[in-house]
């Protein structure tokens, strides 16, 4: 079940892309981007609030490669429950397959894959002596952001 759902999905291998201030069930979403740098490395600073469903948070550094360095901070209004991420991986697939012949995983500008965090804490859920934890995932596709 998605914590948060910013943007829409038209077919399995193709995201709708939305515009930051594009209405989406009758609210305006937020998005804010940077990926820069070559395929040496990446800044990636990537943000997204629906407005309604949730907010979506994924900085770090990353590759052509993938990543391995990258953390995350989901924040579902479900619950209201925030899920904090360190140690994320980056692969370039969508909705569990390959990315389209010819689409860029990572390039300045640009980020499209799947972030997974599996030790993502959930914040104020204390579960015997540690805090709660889960396994977030995350599909995404930023561009258009700044360099």
């Amino acid at each position: 079940m998605p914590l948060t759902q910013i943007g829409e999905v038209t077919n399995a291998t193709l995201p709708e892309t939305s515009p930051d201030g594009t209405l989406v069930g009758g609210h305006a979403i937020g998005v804010q981007c940077s990926v820069s740098g070559s395929s040496d490395g990446y800044s990636v600073t990537l943000a997204a609030n629906d407005n309604a469903n949730g907010t979506t948070t994924i900085t770090g550094q990353a590759t052509s490669q993938g990543s391995t360095s990258l953390s995350g901070t989901f924040v579902t209004t479900v619950t209201g429950t925030l899920y904090d991420g360190t140690d994320c991986s980056l692969t370039f697939k969508f909705e569990n397959n390959p990315l389209p012949s010819g689409a860029a995983g990572i390039a300045p500008g640009l980020i499209w894959g799947h972030v997974s965090c599996p030790m993502a804490v959930a914040e104020g859920q204390a579960q015997g002596s540690g805090a709660a934890t889960c396994d977030v995932e995350s599909d995404l596709l930023f561009e258009n952001c700044s360099q």
